[in-house]
This record gives C-alpha cells, structure tokens and sequence, in this order.
C-alpha cells in the first residue's frame, strides 16, 4: 500500500506543478482524473491492465504506472459536476460509478475490483451509435443474466467513440439494453456470452439509439369491437400532440410525433370512450384502436350482473350467499343472499372479479369480467349439491 501511496503523491504534483492541461492562471474547462485498480481480495493493485473510462475519456491503467492520468475530462452540466467511470479488467467484473469532479485540483478514483472465474464469466465489447450513424458518449450498456440463483446485471459507459468494454458477466444468454440522455432507450437484444478462460471470444453486441429529438408521422384506424366496421368522425387526442379526426373510412394521420410514450383518448358519438399508451418509434406499424357501443345511459337496471344459484338436494335455493371480490384489490364489493328463485344481481364497477357462492360448508367459484358502457353480465350461475 505504500508503493501505491507513493505514486499518487507523485502524479499528483506532477498533474498540479505545470505538467498537466489545467490551466493555473484561468477557470478550467475539464478535469484531471487519476484512476488506479486495487483487488478487493487482496487490497492490491491489479496485475493485469485494466481500461478506465470517465466522462467518456478513455486510458489503460498499466502494471507498471499501476494508475492512469485521464486529462480533458468533461465537468458536463451537473453541479457540483459529476461524471460516470468504468473500469474493465480481464478476471475481474466491471465496476461503474458516478464521481464528483473537482475543479481546481486533481480527481483521484481507485476501482475496487471483485476477482471473478473466468471459466464462469465472459467479456463482451461493442458500440453504442445515434440512428445517424454517430457515437454516443457515455451511453449506459446494461448485461442481465437471469438464472435458477438469481439474476445478475453487469453495466458499463461508452468512450467518445462510442466503444464499451464489460467483463465477469455470467456465461450464457444475456438481454442486453442500452440508454443515453436525449436519446430513447433501445430495445432489448439477447446474446450468448462465451467464457473467457481459454481464449473464447464472446460477440460483439453494437446498439442503435433514437435521438429523441426525433419525430415519426402515426397512422391507424378506428374500428367496432364487434363488427369491425370502420367509425368515421372519431376524434383521437394524441396527448400533447394534435387532436385529428378520422375520414370516411374510418382512418386518421397523426403528423410529426415525438418519439417516446403517449397516452391517447379517443371518442365517438354511440360508442364507450377508448384510452390507451402509445410507445411512437420510427418504423412501427399502422395503430388500430377499437371501440365498444355505449349501452344505454344511465342503465336499464340498477345491475350489471346477474346469475343463478342452484341448490340440488334443498326445497328451494334460498340462502345461498354470493360475494364478489376485486382480483386486483381483494376488496369484496358486494355480498348478496339469494332468494327461493336463486336468482341474484351485483352492481360492481368494471373489471375482474372472483366471485364465489357459498351454501353452509360448500362453495364454488368462478373469475368473471365487468365489461364497460353499462352493459349487463349475465348467466353468472353457479349448483351446489346440498348433503
């Protein structure tokens, strides 16, 4: 640990006695990081090289230097400024963190690395590039590896040129994500991540992102739940977007929509109001909402569901005691006696229900769902053999 000590005392007087690019005489515009490896299993340096990236500067750490100085690294936006580090080493997992930045003097980040089994555990590099083609600095590349023991996920940023490098991840198939500010988090990809030990290569995974800025012309059509009949005159509110209405053919174009998630309401005279989330990308495909007609308003019965209870082996059916009970919730909304007919009714908002009919130590279920629009739910009926 003195040795280690040492060097850091002497590249930071180095760094701050003229031999650095922070000027002295001015408001810097970057920082100097100073990034050295340590075995958390022994508290030593590493004895391989390992890569260090912070801020999206990129430099080896060597055996021999057992540190490397990152010059120009930006303070970015944040205040106090941070920026994210990763650090790769062949047997080691990858270690991400955000660090503070100093401003006037030099940073200094030791990577604690956990050793890993390199029989076990693979590296994988790869891009992460705009739509445009462009790097991406400072993109986050996540590696999720689900297994009977648990999941395990492994995370590492991107130079200026867009390159990332992560090690220990778990041999076997990994879902791999990629994220960047101002840009719309890709899709997941798989991969089958090789073993290190005896020089296999694991793929490389190159990720594309959609700047966010960008924006895509949404097409679709509105259509009847039941006879998927095209609704013309349907006006569809595109959450901040525009509000349009469909033509005779019941087709509508939403014009330059940001990329990302909208939530969207349609309407139509005769039908039940239609309410959805809309994830915009470019390239989806053609929308297709449908709509239920509106029962009439308010209903024809102070019910919306209705059944029979059968009680085989009784003089009549009365007695039988049906509850419903919210599938979500747990909450029961309602709890009916049935009459000698056996027939009862329920008034319960829309949803899934689980409802259950009960005659001394004998019950019988069933999950049913409330529909929208008023519209009654019959034939909800339930036999029970008494004795």
């Amino acid at each position: 640990m003195i040795r280690r000590s040492l060097i850091l005392c002497l590249l930071a007087a180095l760094v701050l006695s003229g031999c650095s690019s922070v000027p002295t005489s001015s408001t810097p515009t970057s920082a100097v990081v100073v990034v050295e490896a340590v075995d958390t299993s022994t508290d030593e340096n590493i004895t391989v090289e390992a890569t260090a990236i912070v801020g999206g500067v990129r430099g080896t750490v060597t055996v021999e230097e057992q540190s490397v100085v990152l010059r120009g690294v930006p303070f970015g936006t944040g205040s106090p400024p941070t920026q994210p580090v990763t650090v790769t080493a062949p047997g080691y997992a990858t270690i991400t963190e955000w660090i503070q930045l100093s401003m006037t003097v030099v940073t200094f980040y030791t990577a604690q690395l956990d050793p890993v089994d390199t029989t076990e555990t693979g590296t994988v590099r790869g891009t992460v590039t705009s739509s445009t083609g462009a790097p991406i600095t400072s993109a986050l590349v996540k590696f999720t590896h689900v297994a009977t023991g648990g999941t395990t996920q492994l995370s590492g940023y991107t130079d200026s040129s867009g390159q990332y490098v992560i090690g220990g991840i778990p041999i076997g198939v990994s879902t791999v994500t990629a994220e960047a500010d101002g840009f719309v988090t890709s899709g997941s990809v798989e991969t089958t991540v090789v073993q290190d030990a005896g020089g296999g290569v694991s793929p490389d995974v190159n990720l594309s992102l959609i700047p966010g800025t960008a924006t895509v012309d949404v097409s679709g059509v509105v259509v009847n739940t039941f006879t998927d009949a095209r609704i013309p005159g349907a006006l569809v509110h595109f959450g901040d977007v525009a509000d349009v209405t469909t033509d005779s053919t019941g087709s509508f174009t939403v014009s330059a929509v940001p990329v990302g998630t909208h939530e969207v309401t349609v309407t139509a005279d005769g039908y039940d109001d239609y309410e959805t989330s809309v994830s915009v990308l470019p390239g989806m495909a053609r929308l297709r909402f449908t709509m239920s007609p509106a029962a009439p308003d308010p209903p024809t019965s102070p019910y919306n569901l209705m059944g029979t209870v059968t009680l085989v082996g009784a003089e009549d059916n009365s007695g039988a005691v049906v509850t419903a009970v919210d599938t979500a919730s747990g909450t029961t909304w309602a709890t009916v006696t049935t009459p000698a007919s056996g027939v009862y009714t329920m008034f319960l908002t829309p949803g899934e229900y689980r409802i259950t009919a009960t005659y001394g130590a004998k019950s019988v279920r069933r999950t049913v769902t409330v529909p929208y629009g008023g519209r009654i739910l019959t034939g909800v009926d339930f036999v029970i053999t008494v004795g």
